[in-house]
């Protein structure tokens, strides 16, 4: 098992990947149902034009950003139609796991909309290859996804004073424990953080050192960090899902255990238990987040792809279906606000959504 410092350098190649995401628009239905206090909340916010540190509601309202490897494509498109429709300045705090990390990051640093199509550009680059698997190596070129893609499209130095802050989550590898890494130096930093919270040894090949400590992916511990915002003090908070609401993770069969250990054999035991705890653990935090009867109904609220949506596999390596993610997860977001900020607005924001075409802009 590879220990991955942050900061050295593969090889570099060049790519480029350019797509527009004016298609026709998916059929949601109504935008109708129960008031929701997080998406009021948020919408007045805007309209007052506050501002993190300048609050005078009382609230603390935290954005949470699911990830799932590829499938993090829809989340970044639900940050592109937040940013957009001009709500980021609502939130007090953006948390981000997996690759969600990466979309928090980006939306903390005001870049949203010019970078959610590194997904599909990582694809386009060969960055994703499940192949890979059945040669014995990482489908995910990890460190190049970080190191290459991640720092010849640099976040914008607002992200290390971000208003609202950035919280990653990242697993520790001797304990299981979930830390949140903030408080950020330098650009290098916050990179370092997303690398320590995509993390696993088993899909990209590095467990991550980052301030001393050791990291593997921060959805092993929690998969959807609306938890960890709630711990550190948030009253209300918006959840961004990469797949329909009712998605549940499937028990692993007894030969996916078999192979999971014959995998893992040579890794610390702690990685093989989060690995078999997950489904487990999504599953409970998935159906906390979906019950209506649940303490967290009136101030915990998800974004999610409709029911009857194409699930984007956390091993998608097609452009275009990437793409489409990135429209879905956008789509998805405008729908659920359209109450709140008018359907007129959030039509004539979603129709231009060219944000993912930007991919080699500044």
């Amino acid at each position: 098992m590879r220990l991955r410092q942050r900061g050295s350098q593969p090889s570099r190649g060049s790519s480029t990947f350019a797509t527009r995401l004016n298609a026709p628009l998916l059929h949601f239905g109504e935008a109708a149902g129960a008031e929701n206090a997080v998406c009021r909340l948020i919408v007045e916010r805007a309209q007052a034009r506050s501002r993190p540190h300048k609050r005078t509601d009382g609230a603390k309202i935290a954005l949470a950003v699911e990830g799932g490897g590829m499938a993090g494509a829809v989340s970044a498109g639900m940050c592109v139609a937040l940013e957009s429709l001009g709500l980021i300045d609502s939130f007090d705090a953006i948390y981000g796991s997996s690759s969600g990390a990466l979309n928090a990051s980006y939306t903390a640093a005001g870049q949203a909309r010019s970078r959610a199509g590194l997904y599909p550009l990582a694809a386009d680059a060969r960055l994703i290859d499940p192949r890979r698997a059945l040669r014995g190596r990482p489908p995910f070129e990890l460190s190049e996804i970080i190191t290459l893609l991640l720092a010849t499209h640099p976040h914008a130095r607002q992200v290390i004073h971000g208003r609202p802050p950035l919280r990653v989550t990242a697993t520790r590898l001797e304990d299981k424990g979930l830390d949140v890494l903030a408080d950020f130096s330098c650009i290098e930093e916050v990179r370092g953080a997303v690398w320590a919270s995509c993390a696993i040894p088993i899909l990209g090949g590095d467990i991550v050192a980052f301030r001393g400590q050791r990291y593997i992916d921060g959805a092993l511990a929690e998969s959807l960090p609306y938890g960890v915002a709630l711990r550190e003090g948030a009253t209300h908070v918006m959840v961004l899902r990469t797949r329909p609401a009712a998605h549940r993770l499937c028990n692993y069969s007894r030969a996916t255990v078999r192979l999971i250990g014959r995998l893992l054999r040579d890794a610390p035991e702690t990685l093989t238990e989060l690995v078999l705890e997950r489904p487990a653990r999504y599953n409970d935090e998935a159906g906390a987040l979906q019950s209506r009867t649940s303490a967290l109904s009136k101030h915990v609220h998800q974004i999610a792809p409709p029911a009857d949506a194409r699930i984007t596999s956390q091993f998608e390596a097609r452009p275009q279906k990437l793409v489409e993610a990135v429209r879905l997860g956008a789509q998805s977001a405008y729908h659920a606000l359209a109450p709140y900020v008018g359907s007129d607005l959030a039509s004539a924001r979603l129709r231009p959504v060219e944000a993912a075409a930007s991919v080699g802009m500044a």
